[in-house]
């Protein structure tokens, strides 16, 4: 259930990346009716739901034809939960 970063069809298509975004799905009402000084706290709602089965925030190291990843540091993680909720159109899963 890793969520990978970055673009395109491999990162678009892997099961953690469409299990986060039907996260932020659920999250997303909440998060744009919610005041400023709590949003931070909806994004880390959904990290936690992630972590919870086991996934992790992960970066492509290096050449990517190497296929090593990395885990994101908690603030990055946050910075990509917080702007999936901003986006206006819900993501399709």
């Amino acid at each position: 259930r890793d969520v990978l970063m970055g673009r395109g069809n491999r990162i678009s298509q892997w099961p953690g990346n469409i299990n986060f975004r039907q996260l932020v799905n659920q999250f997303r009402d909440e998060y744009g009716a919610a005041e400023r000084h709590t949003k931070a706290e909806i994004a880390k709602n959904v990290l936690d739901s992630v972590h919870a089965v086991g996934g992790r925030f992960l970066a492509q190291v290096g050449n990517p034809s190497d296929d090593k990843w990395t885990t994101v540091s908690p603030a990055r993680a946050l910075e990509k939960a917080c702007q999936a909720l901003r986006e206006i159109h819900k993501c399709n899963p």
